[in-house]
């Protein structure tokens, strides 16, 4: 199953991340300025094409820096990335409806 790139970009703008632009293959995101950590090159590439054959292998180590940034378990994490949007907000309801009687 792979990875939904417009779901992680979802997170990242969730905990305010800025996209700097995108060129022909990556959309371009840089860290909040109040981010916690330094790093040589703050930005994070996400690509654009689902379709490329080497898609799950680029989003694998992002997936996994975004985990650790956040202290998520991986396998968690990735559950979460790998569903759209879309499906995630029918859930969120449905998981409200839930919790309102727990």
């Amino acid at each position: 199953m792979k990875y939904n790139n417009q779901t992680l970009i979802a997170f990242l703008r969730a905990r305010g991340w800025q996209e700097l632009g995108k060129n022909e293959r990556f959309y371009v995101f840089v860290p909040p300025e109040d981010f916690p950590y330094s790093f040589d090159d703050p930005r994070f590439f996400i690509p654009i094409y689902t379709d490329n054959p080497t898609y799950n292998r680029q989003m694998t180590p992002l997936v996994a820096t975004i985990a650790d940034l956040y202290n998520i378990q991986f396998d968690d994490f990735v559950d979460v990335i790998r569903t759209s949007p879309e499906k995630i907000k029918k859930m969120g309801k449905l998981i409200n409806e839930i919790m309102a009687f727990v």
